[in-house]
């Protein structure tokens, strides 16, 4: 995955992952992300507010909940969304957003929102 992003995906997108994944492969990348680990995080910038609204785009990939993320997909201008494979599972493509897988290897699949491949 790290591969596929650093040769693939522009680094002025944005990506929202999982906590996890925001170490590696995404961090590596050099990629923004909507939220990365505190330690690695701008202090000028609120590190829990980030990182609730990384948590709320997430929960609202699976479960279409809460709707106040529908708006948060467009002011952090998510390009792309990497999700475990078990996480997959559980997509549901937002209703206002385009989306399409772009790359899947053994543990990760990456989707592209607003045909932003």
């Amino acid at each position: 995955m790290y591969n596929y992003i650093s040769k693939n995906i522009p680094l002025d997108k944005v990506m929202l992952c999982g906590h996890d994944q925001s170490l590696f492969p995404v961090m590596a990348t050099g990629i923004k992300m909507v939220s990365v680990e505190i330690y690695f995080s701008n202090p000028y910038i609120s590190y829990e507010k980030r990182e609730s609204d990384r948590h709320d785009m997430l929960s609202f990939l699976s479960t279409s909940q809460p709707l106040s993320a529908e708006k948060l997909f467009a002011a952090y201008r998510v390009s792309y969304v990497l999700l475990t494979n078990q996480s997959f599972e559980n997509y549901k493509s937002p209703s206002f957003l385009a989306s399409s897988v772009v790359f899947k290897n053994n543990s990760f699949t990456l989707i592209a929102l607003n045909n932003t491949i």
